[in-house]
Formats: C-alpha cells, sequence, structure tokens
C-alpha cells in the first residue's frame, strides 16, 4: 500500500492502496463510493481498554454494544474497543488483542491521562473516564472543531481536515462487530461473548510525511457488520481533536471475511 500525501496547507489528502494478500480480496473492491464527515461540532471518541479474558470486561463490552442503537452514532458519539494483551497470560489467548494496544493504554499513564492501567479501562477524549462505574452517562461533547472527511473510493482512502497543522496525526482503525466468540479457558471460560466496535485494524499517519504501508490487514474474523472510524490528534498527544466514522457497505463483509 501507498501513502499519498497533499501538502498543501488546510489539506489532508491521503490515498492508501489496498492490496490483495495471500490470496485475500481488496478490502474495498467495491463499486460503491462510501463518503462520511465529522461536520465542524466536536465529535466524542470512547475508547474501551478490555480482553476476553478478564471477567470484568463482558458488562463493560456489553454496555457499548448497545451505542449501535444510538441516534448518537458517529454524529455525536464513537466508541471504539481497544483489546490488550497483557491478560492473555491466564488461559484464555484474546484474538482481537494486540501489543500495540497494550502499549497504546499505557501510553495514557505516561502522558497522565490515566491514572493507572486496568480493565475495563475508559478513556473519554484523550482522558481517563470512571463514569461507567458510576452508572453514568458519556457527557455530551461541547465546542467546535475542523470538519473531518474520509471518502472510500475503490482501493482508495481519501482524508481531509478543514484545520490541519504540520504536526497533525491521522488516526484509522476498522472495526468489527457481531463478532461471536466462544471462550474455552480462563475467566471467561464457557461463555459465549458478542461484541461489537472491536478494533481490527489501527494505523496512523503522520499528515506531511509519505510512508509506504505494507501490512493493512486485518486478522480472520467472523464480523456480521465493519466500520470505520478516523480521528486527528497532533503530535504525540493522544488526545483527538476531532473524529468521524460510519458503517462500511454490506458487501465488504463477505469480501473481508478473510482479511484485507
Amino acid at each position: 500500500m501507498i501513502l499519498q500525501v497533499n501538502n498543501l496547507k488546510q489539506l489532508l489528502l491521503i490515498g492508501i492502496l489496498l492490496s490483495a494478500v495471500a490470496q485475500a480480496c481488496s478490502a474495498f473492491a467495491t463499486d460503491k463510493v462510501v463518503e462520511f464527515e465529522s461536520g465542524t461540532a466536536r465529535v466524542s471518541l470512547l475508547e474501551l481498554y478490555s480482553s476476553q479474558g478478564c471477567s470484568s470486561c463482558p458488562p463493560a463490552e456489553k454496555w457499548v454494544n448497545q451505542f449501535t442503537l444510538s441516534d448518537t452514532l458517529w454524529d455525536e458519539q464513537i466508541p471504539i474497543v481497544f483489546h490488550v494483551d497483557y491478560w492473555d497470560y491466564l488461559g484464555w489467548k484474546d484474538p482481537f488483542s494486540d501489543y500495540r494496544f497494550s502499549a497504546r493504554q499505557q501510553k495514557f499513564k505516561r502522558q497522565g491521562l490515566s491514572k493507572s492501567v486496568y480493565t475495563p479501562g475508559f478513556i473519554l477524549n484523550g482522558r481517563e473516564w470512571r463514569g461507567w462505574f458510576k452508572r453514568r452517562d458519556i457527557p455530551a461533547p461541547t465546542g467546535s472543531a475542523g470538519n473531518l472527511k474520509l471518502k472510500l473510493d475503490g482501493d482508495n482512502i481519501y482524508a481531509e481536515y478543514s484545520r490541519i497543522e504540520s504536526d497533525h496525526v491521522l488516526n484509522i482503525a476498522v472495526l468489527g462487530f457481531g463478532l461471536k466468540t466462544f471462550i474455552k479457558s480462563g475467566e471467561n471460560r464457557r461463555r459465549t461473548l458478542i461484541q461489537d466496535f472491536v478494533v481490527l485494524n489501527f494505523k496512523q499517519v503522520d499528515a506531511f510525511e509519505d510512508h509506504f504501508l505494507s501490512d493493512w490487514m486485518v486478522p480472520e474474523s467472523n464480523a456480521k457488520k465493519l466500520g470505520m472510524v478516523a480521528w486527528i490528534t497532533k503530535g504525540e498527544s493522544l488526545v483527538p481533536e476531532q473524529a468521524t466514522g460510519n458503517w462500511l457497505p454490506e458487501e465488504l463483509v463477505q469480501e473481508v471475511s478473510v482479511r484485507f
């Protein structure tokens, strides 16, 4: 995959060419053009750090699952679930866990945005949020930001942000929905978990640099739906400036059932 960046100020243009790998179908091999944008009202990004090996996590993920039916999904609030790998030693290796997601959670702590590393752990707009433990609703987003646009056209992904600066970073995540897993061992042994908003792959792209991305793939999954989320951060900061996302076309679920 090749990332192409347009260096004009106030414009972030990213072209990601997704190639077939190991007899896999192209992720976006469809005639349908998909476009979505955030608007200038700030959109909240809720990150949940979870694990199939953690007995305390299923209630948190079940709560997150309800956002699939929310009228505010994508327009006001976007939840995403990163599965960490530091509980894999308990007897069950989470198929969606990734050491990068564990490192990301630890980075929140190092930057003083979270007091500790634990699951289930929520990060709301870049800062630790413990409202779920107190049965609180997510506060409505406030303020304004730039307009973040995404366009999927064939094998290309284009992103445009109206307030782009030289140290901005584009974050892109592909989400899996309706993921069904029977847990054979560990703390959740003999439970069947249904999980939504699970991050299947995650990439970060500097706004003003050229990149060659050769591993844009997603592990095998039984996802019933797919979604894509993008958000803008600045420099090394993990605090999102703006976010957007939406469902991917249903035909892509069949084509990507093996991998991107």
